[in-house]
């Protein structure tokens, strides 16, 4: 997936170069159809390369890896929700990206880098700790994706780690003792049951500790009500969220549990796009904020923007409003700024709203 690094390096760049954005299907007979407009798209690109005097050589210099791109056919069975493609006669990049985007081709003198802006800011990695008498598992994730930590250090349930306690202690060969079947809450009383379910985040606590001990990044749990108190009296980790993933946990996929527990933590992540609104608020009228697209562009060129917003990112612009705006947001990043769409503050697409360093 595209970073905010790679999007800043599309911003240093400046030469004859061909911007594509193209839906694209994840699965199923759909998928061919991609490559097929692609050829439509490549088509148009070569029209408007010749149409700017481009040599034909170089043209076609630029153009080839596209085309190499649309003959792989194993390539487009494995596509997310879009993808974007770069070229230029010494350079060619190609990321699919995990949110839809408008079919658009660009050929300019830079990139056309505007549909990009949500992966500039307000995504993060956290993890995710699913908790279930049966089953313990640790996520990494960031906005857009989600993988399972595996690790021999994690039990496999309750039963295992109290079992393995009672053979440490000596006591596996006592077959009356408190230990694998009469934790399941039959006849068991509230108390130890607790003190079970404790012992066993006990475990869990030390595995994460552990495989955490090195990060800082959020932690949300997921699981029944009654085992986030449990847990998080007994954790050793500073990071873990105030909100988690109510409920049982054992038949939900990592995907379920992971749209959850994003609304969970992205407030997190949007704290800086807020403090920048506040700030953008707090000095409107004092001449530190600017609202017209030219003296924007200017401010741009000038290096004084601190902070960019944009509004829908997607939505098309006519083609003076659309390069202008390109050329703010690239002289913009290349001056050290911050970008972010929002809406709330900008709710015309063809606007911009800039807070101004000076």
């Amino acid at each position: 997936m595209i970073s905010p690094q790679d999007i800043a390096s599309l911003a240093r760049m400046n030469t004859s170069c061909v911007t594509m954005y193209l839906p694209t299907h994840r699965f199923g007979a759909a998928t061919r159809s991609d490559a097929h407009h692609l050829n439509s798209m490549l088509k148009d690109a070569s029209h408007q390369l010749r149409t700017r005097g481009i040599a034909a050589s170089i043209a076609e210099t630029i153009l080839n890896p596209f085309r190499a791109l649309s003959d792989h056919e194993p390539f487009w069975q494995h596509q997310d929700e879009s993808l974007v493609m770069f070229g230029s006669p010494h350079f060619w990049v190609h990321y699919s990206l995990p949110l839809p985007v408008r079919e658009q081709l660009v050929v300019n003198d830079i990139f056309y880098l505007r549909q990009l802006t949500p992966f500039l800011h307000g995504n993060g990695s956290f993890n995710i700790l699913a908790l279930s008498q049966n089953s313990v598992k640790l996520f990494k994730a960031d906005q857009f994706s989600v993988e399972q930590i595996e690790s021999s250090l994690l039990p496999d349930s309750m039963d295992e780690a109290l079992w393995y306690e009672m053979q440490q202690s000596e006591l596996h060969h006592r077959s009356g003792a408190p230990g694998i079947t009469l934790f399941h809450g039959q006849g068991l009383g509230d108390e130890l049951r607790k003190e079970a379910i404790s012992r066993y985040f006990q475990h869990v606590d030390r595995a994460i500790s552990e495989l955490l001990k090195d990060s800082t990044d959020p932690l949300v749990l997921a699981g029944v009500p009654y085992y986030i108190p449990l847990y998080k009296e007994i954790s050793h980790y500073k990071y873990i969220c105030d909100d988690f993933v109510e409920g049982s946990v054992e038949k939900r996929t990592a995907e379920e549990i992971h749209s959850v527990a994003w609304m969970a933590v992205r407030e997190k992540f949007q704290e800086p796009l807020h403090k920048k609104i506040e700030q953008f608020q707090n000095v409107q009228g004092s001449g530190l904020t600017s609202d017209s697209l030219p003296d924007v562009l200017e401010a741009a060129t000038e290096g004084r923007i601190d902070t960019l917003f944009l509004g829908n990112v997607h939505a098309s612009l006519d083609d003076v409003n659309e390069s202008m705006m390109n050329t703010a947001i690239r002289r913009a990043l290349n001056s050290g700024a911050e970008i972010y769409e929002s809406e709330a503050i900008v709710n015309d697409p063809s606007q911009v709203r800039a807070l101004l360093r000076f």
